[in-house]
């Protein structure tokens, strides 16, 4: 029988804060949004950031960002999170990986 893993909160990961608007992070985003679609042909369109969050690894692997955001699925919109590696600069044809995406939840009228 498998076991599930639960993926712990920002805050028991030791995940620190970082501003949605970063550049670093907006463009994390909007990659993650079309691996997705290229790994899954579906075709989400990026709607917003609503968190984020990093844990800097050592120099020579870079950072994990952990996305919440919202893209739109045909008409309707859904909230994901998506973690992010961004390993560093001199990976220059290899520099992000998407290790996970998944749908969170129908994002609310009001998002």
């Amino acid at each position: 029988m498998a076991t599930k893993v639960r993926t712990p909160t920002p805050a028991e990961a030791e995940w620190v804060w970082i501003s949605p608007y970063d550049l670093d992070i907006q463009k994390s985003g909007e990659w993650a949004v079309k691996e997705q679609n290229r790994m899954h042909s579906s075709e989400l369109k990026l709607n917003t950031i609503d968190e984020s969050w990093v844990i800097p690894l050592a120099s020579e692997y870079g950072n994990l960002y952990l996305l919440h955001l919202q893209a739109l699925n045909d008409t309707q919109l859904f909230k994901y999170q998506a973690f992010v590696w961004a390993k560093p600069a001199e990976f220059v044809n290899d520099r992000l990986t998407l290790v996970s995406f998944k749908e969170l939840s129908p994002a609310s009228a009001s998002s």
